[in-house]
């Protein structure tokens, strides 16, 4: 970082907008943490100058899985040149940002931006409808909802569209959640009892039409295949109740379990409220929801094993801790195993929870434990497919097959995590007379991954040789991309009489269109 330093900013500036262009968003985002110059520059060039856009096309779900504080940012940025042929999401916030400006004189520029980046942050891009007055208006209540501003709120309650059926307290727009769940998620204790007390709906429940046919209360649980009841806990759309509790907004929690406010007793949604204390790490509330509704977590077939992989999601340990002695299965699988869903130790090893690995291991995971028709469903594998290198070192500790990684890190364009088995393992050089590596070649070569191919040449890999498929060079030049068949070339192989042929369809891994512009996109360093 020192030689940087050297730069005038505007060249530094330009090295990291060039970095970002060349490694994409995803890993740029990770590099935030080397120091706070590159912090800085690294949001600048995602965010301001946007030299990769969140909605590029060879990675279409980006922006869904995007932290939102760093949507948001993006968000308000496009928001600044929205026109009426633009998102109907970035008109939303433009309006917003434009009635803040209106509704709040005085706000000093940070607090604005604070507020702007807010309201960008929890628009929904998938919001749909005519923008007219009645919703502009229940928007402007949901902004306001957002950034805890009471004043601004009883304003447009007043406004001449609040006496529509559409804007109010309990109004309905497709592009936020409702004025109490966003209070809620905010955490703005006095703006939750005031909505209360204008009255807003806390025991809402889902539509009819998002709602499991066969599951929709508590008592419907029992019986059903785990399909079904896994189907119904996972709605996009909380409720109050749930918003506060992924937030951790304890006061809130306990209002809406009062018995004046609180859903039915046998609302599926408490289940799903359990679900969001478990990633929440809190244990408190886990407790509070069940004590609202009179039972505990075995009261519920596998939901402990389903909170168990929430809280792996979320890194908490003490509540994996507590759902192991409730009787959560360390090996059980999601759906039935063919469905090829991954278990509690996989999980863990591909988000890279070390020490919930290691308290798995410990509680009887099993290191070789794979889900069927999952290539990268056991637990190394599942590390090494998302460059977990710390996750694949602690496996092979406890005894996990090598193999398995070096197959899933090859699929999944993972050169450092080959490097470190290669390193850790060196018999696998020579395993099935030097066969493996070749299929390790030819797996690399589908991702497009020209660093995977160089290191393995550079293992003993013969460039030349047919795994099964054809000769690599013949392969390239019938399914990839022009840039593949030169590196190959540059490495040794020998070029075939036979023709390339573009490919009909671009190739797709973890949601990254593969070219030459995005192949170094696909793996975590």
């Amino acid at each position: 970082m020192g030689a940087f330093k050297r730069y005038p900013p505007e060249i530094f500036q330009d090295i990291v907008e060039s970095l970002v262009v060349m490694i994409g968003i995803q890993k740029a985002v990770l590099l935030r943490a080397v120091c706070r110059e590159f912090d800085k520059a690294i949001l600048h060039a995602i965010c301001a100058s946007q030299v990769v856009d969140m909605n590029d096309p060879v990675t279409p779900n980006l922006a869904r899985r995007m932290h939102p504080r760093l949507r948001g940012k993006i968000i308000l940025r496009k928001s600044k040149s929205a026109s009426i042929s633009s998102e109907p999401y970035l008109r939303v916030v433009s309006k917003i940002c434009q009635a803040f400006e209106r509704l709040c004189p005085g706000l000093d520029d940070q607090l604005l931006l604070s507020r702007n980046e807010s309201v960008a942050a929890a628009v929904k891009m998938d919001g749909v409808g005519v923008i007219d007055g009645p919703i502009e208006t229940q928007n402007l209540l949901s902004a306001a909802c957002i950034v805890g501003d009471r004043t601004m709120l009883e304003l447009v309650l007043r406004s001449e569209d609040c006496t529509t059926d559409v804007a109010g307290i309990n109004g309905f727009t497709t592009y936020f959640d409702n004025c109490l769940t966003v209070a809620a998620m905010g955490g703005y204790v006095d703006l939750v009892l005031f909505l209360l007390d204008q009255g807003a709906e806390s025991q809402q429940e889902l539509p009819s039409w998002k709602q499991h046919s066969l599951i929709q209360t508590q008592a419907d649980w029992a019986g059903q295949d785990h399909y079904r009841q896994r189907a119904c806990l996972f709605k996009r759309d909380p409720s109050p109740l749930r918003a506060a509790t992924s937030a951790g907004h304890t006061e809130i929690v306990h209002i809406l379990l009062e018995p004046s406010t609180r859903m039915p007793e046998n609302s599926l949604e408490y289940l799903r409220v359990a679900l969001a204390a478990a990633r929440a790490g809190r244990l408190d509330l886990i407790d509070a929801v069940f004590a609202a509704i009179g039972k505990c977590i075995r009261d519920f077939e596998f939901l402990e094993n389903e909170m168990m992989w929430e809280a792996i999601r979320g890194n908490r340990l003490n509540v994996v801790e507590m759902l192991l002695d409730q009787g959560a299965d360390p090996n059980a699988l999601p759906y039935p195993s063919s469905r090829g869903n991954r278990g509690a130790l996989p999980l863990a090893a591909s988000l890279g929870r070390f020490s919930i690995i290691q308290l798995l291991i410990e509680r009887g995971g099993d290191v070789n434990h794979y889900s069927l028709n999952d290539l990268d469903g056991s637990p190394i594998a599942g590390a090494a497919a998302h460059g977990q290198e710390e996750a694949v070192t602690l496996l092979l500790h406890h005894g996990a097959d090598p193999e398995s990684a070096l197959h899933s890190a090859a699929r999944n364009a993972q050169p450092r995590v080959i490097r470190l088995l290669l390193q850790r393992c060196p018999e696998l050089v020579t395993r099935d007379d030097g066969r493996l590596l070749h299929i390790v070649f030819a797996l690399s070569l589908t991702v497009c991954n020209l660093t995977a191919l160089t290191l393995l040449v550079e293992a003993g890999v013969d460039p030349n040789y047919d795994v099964g498929f054809g000769l690599p060079v013949d392969y390239a030049k019938a399914e990839l991309p022009p840039f593949v068949l030169n590196h190959l070339i540059s490495l040794g192989a020998q070029d075939t009489e036979s023709e390339a042929v573009a490919a009909e369809y671009p190739y797709t891994r973890r949601d990254i269109q593969l070219s030459e512009r995005t192949w170094e996109w696909l793996s975590r360093y």
